[in-house]
């Protein structure tokens, strides 16, 4: 594997953090559209209560009624248990989120950080990625640049969608695909632990992350691997 060193490192941190910044000042650090809610409900619950059920205030359309008369999510997992860390957090720099829907808390403040994160590392990973094919590193600071200003990442790292999340696991999964040779075990680990929380956050993903797979596979067959591997 080849040695990465610490100066590697220094370009995309500096695209992070100046994302993140960017993404935090322009973002209204509040959950509040109906979507953003009830995954908020889901985080809510699996921090304070260890379940699923969420208010059955929501709107019918975002949630099912079981028959023990709770309500849960009729969306996927993965972005409620990628939120519970920032929920703790903002649980232990101020207190429980209380019961109303409306009422603004720190543990909402935090998780509607998460698309804020997400959406600036995915920029960073993007620049690491472009520089690894073109080899030009203005043309990779454009590519993160163009990404993180000129496209929906922008409006979508200031909601509390799922959207963000995956964006960043299947460029993740693409990157360490890319970068490291097919018969690197730990980056093919990781590229399918990303892949299949992409699919855990939204299952609808799963044509793109067919597509990934693929891609591995060819680069397997194409290094002459055994079946085993």
């Amino acid at each position: 594997m080849q040695q990465i060193s610490a100066k590697s490192y220094y370009v995309p941190t500096l695209i992070f953090f100046f994302f993140l910044g960017f993404y935090l000042f322009t973002a209204k650090g509040v959950v509040h559209i109906a979507d953003g809610m009830v995954n908020f409900q889901t985080v809510r619950s699996l921090v304070e209560t260890q379940s699923l059920a969420v208010d059955c205030r929501i709107l019918d359309e975002f949630v099912v009624h079981n028959g023990n008369g709770r309500c849960y999510s009729k969306y996927d997992l993965g972005l409620p248990i990628a939120s519970a860390p920032f929920y703790l957090i903002g649980k232990l720099l101020g207190a429980p989120d209380p019961p109303d829907l409306d009422t603004v808390s720190v543990p909402k403040l935090f998780v509607s950080l998460l698309p804020q994160f997400a959406t600036a590392v995915t920029c960073a990973l993007l620049y690491v990625l472009a520089l690894h094919l073109s080899s030009q590193k203005a043309a990779a600071f454009g590519t993160a640049f163009l990404y993180g200003i000129a496209t929906l990442a922008w409006p979508y790292a200031g909601v509390y969608f799922s959207q963000p999340l995956i964006s960043l696991l299947l460029l993740l999964a693409v990157t360490l695909l890319v970068k490291y040779p097919p018969t690197h075990y730990k980056a093919l680990y990781v590229a399918g632990l990303a892949l299949g929380w992409a699919c855990l956050t939204r299952l609808d993903a799963l044509p793109l992350v067919i597509v990934v797979v693929a891609y591995a596979v060819y680069r397997l067959w194409r290094s002459q691997s055994s079946g085993r591997q």
